[in-house]
């Protein structure tokens, strides 16, 4: 669908600089939108792109001196454009036809609410419980007993465990498995014998879980994903792992068992979390940092093991002066030069 200069002004709370009759159908990054597309300057640097830039609207945070360019200003462009965003999504992405394909296997025991969708291969197990609305794609596995609640979406090759448990507008994309065995062993006499995984994963609501992620089952009682929290591609999160509310966490971070993660805490790519220990609300963990001990809440950390960053980046600057630092040392032990200071 085509939108306006103005109607996207009307949408955004903002304000047209050009033609308000200017109309876009798609969005593009600066350096590739054409006539038909919107684009966005969240970042200064990109000012140097609007003079060549063929956009056919420009969402920016202050007007720019260029009479050939139509612009909405707003107060904050990346908000705005996520606000147009969702309008070319629901053409893109339509809604699925309510209704259970012919080639999914659907137990009579199951209880599936309201303009519930169920794509081919899917498989819906004794005792389901599916709320209103909620889209099953492809090649999904519901084991037995597991709730799914209203308004979801379980994209191609998500498989949920039995018993476990999914909130309200909870989005899972293909190929993640809830529910799998938490890695739990015990060595005896010499071999590791496992330990029976009888727990469940409970999910809250408006929870995202990109693609290939694996949320395993609690030993006993529940592995635990609050409310709003968003996982990001090729996560693991371990056995009896709890995560408040609103986390952020990126792609590959990775838990061992019985963390507990308070709200609003932010993970960064590849971040591994030692078991056993507790993170403090809106702690930040940065990219690749080894948490072996606990964070208190509100604190940045970095590095491995990981330390409150301000100190990590002093620990990285000396480690760039240790050649030269090594050099004074031996040279004032042996007076021999050993090589520039």
């Amino acid at each position: 669908m085509k939108i306006t200069a103005a109607e996207i002004a009307a949408l955004t709370d903002g304000r047209v600089e050009g033609k308000s009759s200017a109309a876009v159908s798609a969005a593009a990054p600066i350096e590739e939108a054409g006539p038909s597309d919107i684009t966005f300057i969240a970042n200064p640097k990109f000012r140097k792109c609007i003079a060549a830039t063929r956009a056919g609207v420009i969402l920016a945070s202050r007007s720019y001196d260029f009479k050939d360019k139509t612009f909405v200003i707003v107060k904050n462009p990346t908000d705005a454009l996520a606000k147009v965003l969702s309008i070319f999504a629901a053409d893109i992405f339509p809604l699925s036809t309510p209704g259970i394909s012919s080639r999914a296997s659907v137990s009579p025991s199951a209880r599936l609410g309201k303009d519930v969708s169920v794509g081919d291969f899917a498989v819906v197990s004794d005792g389901v419980v599916v709320g209103d609305r909620t889209v099953i794609h492809s090649g999904c596995r519901l084991g037995a007993s597991a709730h799914i609640g209203a308004d979801c979406v379980l994209h191609p090759s998500v498989t949920v465990y039995g018993r476990c448990v999914l909130g309200d507008r909870v989005i899972v994309h293909a190929g993640t498995v809830i529910g799998s065995d938490g890695f739990g062993y015990i060595p005896t006499d010499g071999l590791p014998v496992k330990i029976p995984q009888i727990g469940i994963v409970k999910i809250g609501n408006d929870v995202e879980i990109g693609a290939n992620t694996a949320i395993d089952r609690a030993t006993m009682g529940a592995t635990v994903i609050g409310d709003g929290t968003k996982i990001d591609n090729l996560v693991h999160i371990a056995h009896n792992v709890k995560i408040g509310r609103n986390c952020m966490l990126a792609g590959q971070v990775g838990f061992a068992g019985s963390v507990v993660v308070g709200d609003g805490v932010m993970m960064a790519g590849q971040a591994g979390i030692n078991g056993h220990i507790e993170i403090g609300a809106g702690a930040v963990i940065a990219g690749q940092a080894g948490v072996i001990g606990d964070v208190p809440p509100g604190v940045t950390v970095s590095g491995f093991p990981a330390r409150p960053h301000a100190g990590m980046m002093r620990i990285y600057a000396l480690m760039e002066k240790l050649p030269e630092i090594y050099a004074a040392v031996t040279e004032k032990k042996t007076g021999r030069v050993t090589g520039k200071k």
